[in-house]
C-alpha cells in the first residue's frame, strides 16, 4: 500500500509541476493612457515607415531592393500584430485595440496580395504593357478605399481614447510623407 500511495503522490506532484509550468501569459506592467496609446502608435508607425521604403523601391524597381523591403515590411507587419494582440485592452477598453488589429489586420492581407502583385508587376521593368499600368491603378484604388475607412475606424477610436483619458493626440509624424506618396 506505501508503494501505492508514492506512486500516486509521484504522479499527482508530476502532473502539479507540469501544470505549473505550463506556458502563461506574462503580466504586463501597468500602462498609463499615454503609454498604451504610444504603444498602439508605434507599432503602426513601424509599419508606416517600412511601407514608405518599400514605396521608395519602385521608381527604381530593382527586384531584389522591392523583394527585400517587401520581406521586411511582412516581417514588421506580423510583429506588430503579435504585440497588439499580446496587449491587455485598458481598464477593459477594448475598441481602440481593436481597431488597430482591423487596421494591421488590412495591412498583412493588402501586403500579401496587393502589394505583392505591384511588386511583381514592377518587376517586368520595359515589358510593362498599358494594362499592367491599368492594374496598378486598381490596386492603388483598392488599397486607398479600404485603408481611408479602416484609418477614419481607427482615428475614431483613438480620439475616444484620447477623450475617455484625457490625453491629447498629435499628427502622425510620417503624414506629409504619406501624403507626398505617388504625387
Amino acid at each position: 500500500m506505501k508503494k501505492f500511495t508514492f506512486s500516486v503522490l509521484l504522479i499527482i506532484s508530476i502532473a502539479f509541476i507540469i501544470e505549473s509550468c505550463g506556458e502563461k501569459k506574462a503580466e504586463q506592467p501597468k500602462m498609463t493612457p499615454i503609454q498604451y496609446n504610444d504603444y498602439i502608435i508605434n507599432a503602426q508607425s513601424s509599419i508606416i515607415q517600412k511601407f514608405i521604403e518599400l514605396t521608395k523601391t519602385f521608381e527604381k524597381a530593382d527586384a531584389v531592393e522591392m523583394e527585400s523591403k517587401l520581406l521586411e515590411l511582412k516581417t514588421r507587419i506580423d510583429s506588430s500584430i503579435t504585440e497588439i494582440t499580446n496587449l491587455d485592452k485598458f481598464e477593459g477598453n477594448g475598441e481602440f485595440k481593436q481597431a488597430a488589429m482591423n487596421l494591421l489586420t488590412f495591412y498583412k492581407s493588402a501586403v500579401a496580395t496587393d502589394f505583392k502583385e505591384m511588386v511583381d508587376i514592377l518587376k517586368r521593368k520595359d515589358k510593362i504593357t498599358p494594362k499592367d499600368i491599368e492594374r496598378m491603378g486598381q490596386l492603388n484604388t483598392h488599397i486607398g478605399t479600404k485603408e481611408k475607412m479602416l484609418d477614419a475606424e481607427f482615428a475614431k477610436a483613438q480620439d475616444a481614447f484620447a477623450l475617455k483619458y484625457n490625453i491629447s493626440i498629435r499628427p502622425n509624424r510620417y503624414q506629409k510623407e504619406i501624403d507626398s506618396i505617388g504625387k
